[in-house]
């Protein structure tokens, strides 16, 4: 997206930046000219969405929602919950 222009990435998620991963990644979407802001947090809690979208300083042009939780079992061992 920063390729084709976004200048502007809000990621929302329970550790906000927190990881490893994230503290080598977000550094290069900056260096590419992007703002990036981490918002800890989760899709399906109200206040964190109204926080997000408080925060957000331009007007939210696309969500990407890809949250998952790994539950390592087989298909069929799976609970509705996992």
């Amino acid at each position: 997206m920063v390729e084709m222009g976004a200048r502007s990435l809000i990621f929302l998620s329970r550790s906000a930046g927190q990881t490893d991963s994230d503290q080598q990644y977000f550094p290069e979407l900056k260096s590419q000219g992007c703002q990036v802001t981490a918002i800890s947090g989760k899709m399906d809690d109200k206040p964190s969405l109204e926080r997000t979208f408080q925060i957000a300083l331009n007007t939210i042009k696309g969500v990407f929602h890809l949250a998952m939780v790994l539950r390592d079992a087989a298909i069929l061992d799976l609970s509705y919950e996992d």
